[in-house]
């Protein structure tokens, strides 16, 4: 009987490091009161801007999830998605 003895190192595969993007989008629609269109997009990013208007969990729309790359522990960062 022939026994063949296989390192352990050799049966497990190799971990890659992966960059992952997540992406929130949340969205809000404010009603202003201004003479014109331009002035009520000033006004409302001001009040954004003085955090008078506050996006949070309530005003999420979707999230997202993007593979920006990977690389192998001697390796750079590809620039494809194949890992």
């Amino acid at each position: 009987m022939t026994r063949y003895f296989i390192e352990e190192e050799a049966l497990t595969t190799k971990k890659q490091t992966f960059s992952i993007e997540i992406m929130e989008i949340l969205s809000m629609t404010v009603k202003v009161e201004a003479d014109d269109e331009q002035q009520a997009l000033i006004q409302t990013q001001r009040m954004y801007k003085d955090e008078r208007v506050v996006l949070n969990s309530n005003n999420h729309v979707s999230t997202e999830f993007l593979l920006k790359g990977c690389k192998d522990n001697d390796t750079a960062p590809s620039s494809s998605n194949n890992c």
